[in-house]
């Protein structure tokens, strides 16, 4: 549904849906750049509902319907540890993912595209985080982008 090419078998390439989550930190905001395998991702869709659910962890906002299916639905920024910003122009998404048939929605705050990346321009995440939730086993690796940004793929498996 989201593949807008085909991708050939053994083409060294993989495509990523590039999503961003901003963080507040005193009184700048940043933008965290962030990609998933497309191949795990159902589609994207606009904030649904949601009804919230009791005695969960905090980063769990809550379950909606989504043509029959009940789907959790995780907020990143939280489950990251993200201090999010109260004031900026957010336009949240939820990216539907699917692992093992199952499907979980993620909250991300803005939605961007989707990138084809040659796999030789992703490296290894070599580094590890000892303090935050994001560590090493939920970086699978990081890419440059125009303005040579980094783009940082998770692995949302993990969560």
């Amino acid at each position: 549904m989201l593949n807008n090419g085909e991708l050939k078998t053994g083409s060294n390439e993989m495509e990523l849906v590039d999503f961003r989550i901003f963080k507040q930190s005193g009184d700048k905001v940043y933008e965290g750049i962030y990609g998933v395998n497309v191949a795990k991702v159902r589609e994207i869709i606009k904030m649904p509902n949601l009804t919230e659910l009791p005695g969960v962890p905090e980063y769990i906002e809550g379950i909606f319907d989504l043509r029959g299916v009940v789907i959790p639905v995780i907020n990143l920024a939280k489950w990251m540890q993200i201090n999010e910003p109260k004031d900026a122009a957010i336009k949240p998404r939820v990216i539907i993912a699917e692992f093992s048939e199952i499907l979980i929605g993620f909250i991300v705050h803005e939605a961007k595209r989707i990138r084809r990346i040659s796999w030789a321009d992703i490296e290894a995440a070599t580094f590890a985080s000892n303090a935050g939730t994001l560590d090493k086993g939920k970086i699978t690796g990081v890419t440059r982008i125009e303005n040579d940004e980094v783009l940082l793929i998770l692995d949302l498996e993990s969560v």
